[in-house]
């Protein structure tokens, strides 16, 4: 009886100190552990112009691939990510900032999410902002995140993103993407545990004459994705 009630005081403790302080969220992957993931995604695209409209259904796909941990060396995480495609090698900081080699998009990578390095409290937003390329053009993203919640129990914390993208347009076209989603991190453990994600776009070309516009061609875009940790073994 009292050793429950010790371990009550303890739990109420720790709910009231990250109430107070925050969490404090960081990747870690542990060297001479392999950690497999599951993905999957669909996707629906329609095009229209003049009187004509085409869409394509619900197109589905899915892969698995996993992340094995080698070392820790200089503020990063060496790690082989390998799938049926082939293996890559990439270093992970511990706020999931990953460091690509120069050429490269980064888009053959899992998701990961930056974190912020300092205590992050309930329903505290962060944002951080970074710079994208689309084909020759630089334009800067912010992610929005929001920590929604933490489970002491499953020490699991669920955090809510929104990407906010100014598209570069002109007067002949318009774009628009937007993305958000919610992951669950494994603080125990340091990785994702789960996450969705949807994420749209569109893109319109106009036919400007004087003060008249009108639409020519239309293309939308709509996908979702998921990721979800099935296991974490010894290699």
């Amino acid at each position: 009886m009292h050793r429950l009630f010790r371990l009550s005081i303890v739990a109420i403790f720790c709910i009231l100190s990250i109430k107070a302080f925050g969490l404090q969220l960081k990747f870690n992957f542990q060297p001479g552990k392999i950690y497999d993931y599951e993905f999957s995604g669909s996707e629906n695209s329609a095009f229209s112009a003049y009187k004509m409209t085409h869409s394509d259904g619900n197109k589905k796909t899915s892969a698995e691939f996993s992340i094995r941990s080698i070392a820790f060396q200089d503020g990063a995480f060496i790690v082989d990510i390998g799938s049926s495609n082939g293996t890559i090698r990439r270093y992970i900081k511990e706020n999931g900032e990953i460091k690509c080699a120069p050429g490269e998009s980064g888009l053959a990578v899992p998701f990961l999410i930056t974190l912020p390095g300092d205590d992050w409290k309930i329903n505290e937003k962060k944002q951080f902002r970074k710079e994208l390329f689309l084909g020759s053009q630089k334009i800067t993203a912010a992610w929005n995140l929001l920590l929604k919640s933490h489970d002491a129990e499953k020490n699991i914390a669920e955090i809510l993103f929104v990407l906010g993208l100014k598209m570069p347009e002109d007067r002949l076209r318009k774009k628009d993407l937007s993305l958000k989603g919610r992951v669950l991190f494994n603080v125990s453990n340091g990785v994702i545990q789960q996450a969705e994600w949807n994420s749209s776009y569109q893109l319109e070309l106009i036919n400007k004459e004087i003060a008249v516009s009108r639409p020519l061609w239309n293309f939308s875009r709509q996908t979702s994705h998921s990721l979800l940790l099935k296991n974490i073994r010894e290699q």
